[in-house]
C-alpha cells in the first residue's frame, strides 16, 4: 500500500508540472546560446539531445524541454528565453523504460512530431505515455497555452471560415 501510494503521488506530482508548464506555453521564438532561433514548440530541439518537445513558457519567462534520457524522464529550463545556458536536468521520473509524445493539431489530428510550417504555432494538445520499468503505461493529455484560439476546422466538415 505505501509503495502504490507513493507511486500515486509521484504521478501526481510530474502531471501537475507539465499541466502548469504546457499551460503557460506561449507562441513566441527563442534563441539558444548561439543565437539560432528555435521555434515557440518544438519536438527535435537542436541543442537539447533525447528531447521530446521544447517550448517558450510565459508567466516565468524560460524555456523549457522535457526529455527522456538515461532511463529517467526529465525536465530542462533555461534562465531566460533568449541566448542563456540551461539548467542541470532535474529527473522527474527514473526507471522508465520508454516514454513517447503525439501533438495534436487545430485540425484534431494527433501527430508524433511537431514541424508546424509557423515558427509560433503551439499544439493544442499533448498526450505523453511513460512506460515504467517494471509496470504497465501511464497516460496523459495536457492542453497546451491559451485556448483562446480561432476554433479547429476539421477537413471536409460543413462549417463556414
Amino acid at each position: 500500500l505505501k509503495q502504490s501510494l507513493a507511486k500515486t503521488a509521484l504521478n501526481s506530482r510530474v502531471i501537475n508540472l507539465l499541466e502548469s508548464d504546457l499551460s503557460q506555453a506561449m507562441p513566441r521564438q527563442t534563441r539558444d546560446r548561439t543565437g539560432s532561433k528555435n521555434p515557440a514548440f518544438a519536438t527535435k530541439a537542436n541543442d537539447v539531445p533525447g528531447s521530446l518537445f521544447s517550448f517558450a513558457r510565459g508567466g516565468t519567462n524560460t524555456r523549457v524541454a522535457y526529455v527522456f534520457n538515461a532511463g529517467a524522464l526529465q525536465r530542462i529550463s533555461w534562465p531566460a528565453l533568449d541566448g542563456s545556458e540551461p539548467q542541470p536536468p532535474a529527473n522527474l521520473v527514473e526507471k522508465v523504460q520508454s516514454v513517447t509524445a503525439r501533438f495534436r493539431t487545430d485540425a484534431g489530428e494527433w501527430r508524433t512530431d511537431w514541424d508546424a510550417n509557423d515558427p509560433l504555432a503551439l499544439p493544442r494538445a499533448v498526450e505523453l505515455t511513460l512506460t515504467p520499468t517494471n509496470g504497465s503505461p501511464y497516460r496523459m493529455v495536457m492542453l497546451v497555452g491559451s485556448q483562446n484560439r480561432p476554433e479547429p476546422q476539421i477537413a471536409g466538415s460543413d462549417v463556414p471560415s
